[in-house]
């Protein structure tokens, strides 16, 4: 059986029961308690499966793996991939995302703070703070605490190791290709929400995979949705309604954006999986929310003023 990755970066793992937790009894995002539909397994014997809640339609594993399972997971998640001479992101090209990122939200303030949240080295807050060259300060909030070096005397990169430990508000807020990682993410996104600054922005970037993944398993491909690292699938109907599903104030927070996420590479950098990821996600643009072949999805929230 031919086997497909859901990222370009890492792969999933098998988890013996020893490593699993109980399996969850609710809607790890909404709470929501009653029955939620098998959308699709993602390892037998131990049973593990993405549950499709009918309340907020965010697809979750039923089952989370241990913090020591993690823990040996995470403890190589960036040294298998990435060489010491490489950024330490889940992205191919950090000037590139950045760039993508401050179509939406270009803060106009004189000095600059950016929160990264599981932003690796800092490489895209750093390429961020480069495009707009002014003082610019950045918290990373990851494992990994190699950071990258800043491209400039005006540019600051800090690490924190836990989110509860950042203080201050922030311009803008990161959470790129990290909340599917997180079994328990409600409390953590309003987190990040309630760190912005009003006129701040949010961006977040998660897989939307589900339906390529029902469409492989009739082609008896075998796809990778990389658990026990990545623990959820958000698409559309999700984002679009984030702060209703967090129970937070629609006056306060609104969603500008919620759009296919940003191809990962270029064409300079992988022809084939750049001109399949266009053509992939271009049809939504034509269809919109009738078309859900997208493969990842991203998000762009305000704090008002």
């Amino acid at each position: 059986m031919s086997v497909i990755s859901a990222a370009a970066y890492h792969s999933g793992k098998y988890l013996a029961e020893e490593d699993l937790l109980p399996e969850y009894q609710a809607c790890p995002w909404c709470g929501f308690s009653g029955a939620r539909e098998r959308a699709i397994w993602l390892q037998r014997d131990p049973d593990v499966a993405l549950l499709e809640c009918p309340k907020c339609h965010a697809f979750s594993a039923s089952r989370a793996a241990t913090d020591s399972a993690l823990a040996a997971y995470y403890g190589s998640y960036y040294s298998s991939s990435v060489s010491s001479d490489k950024h330490r992101v889940t992205c191919g090209n950090p000037q590139r995302h950045a760039r993508h990122i401050l179509r939406y939200a270009r803060s106009a303030a004189p000095t600059v703070s950016l929160l990264d949240f599981g932003g690796g080295d800092g490489s895209i807050g750093n390429a961020v703070a480069m495009l707009l060259a002014r003082p610019t300060s950045i918290v990373v909030v990851d494992y990994n605490d190699q950071l990258a070096t800043p491209g400039s005397p005006q540019i600051t990169l800090s690490h924190v190791a836990a989110l509860e430990d950042v203080q201050g508000a922030f311009d803008l807020v990161f959470a790129s290709a990290v909340l599917e990682h997180l079994p328990e993410p409600a409390e953590t996104t309003r987190h990040l929400l309630r760190a912005l600054k009003p006129g701040g922005f949010f961006y977040a970037r998660t897989p939307c995979v589900v339906p390529v993944m029902k469409v492989s398993n009739r082609l008896n491909l075998s796809y990778d949705f990389t658990f026990p690292a990545h623990f959820h699938d958000l698409g559309q109907k999700f984002w679009d309604n984030l702060i209703a599903t967090l129970d937070m104030d629609a006056h306060e927070w609104r969603v500008v954006a919620s759009r296919p996420s940003v191809v990962e590479t270029s064409f300079s950098e992988n022809v084939v999986r750049t001109a399949v990821s266009y053509a992939i996600k271009a049809p939504w643009w034509i269809f919109r929310g009738a078309y859900t072949f997208t493969g990842g999805w991203e998000v762009f929230v305000e704090r008002r003023q």
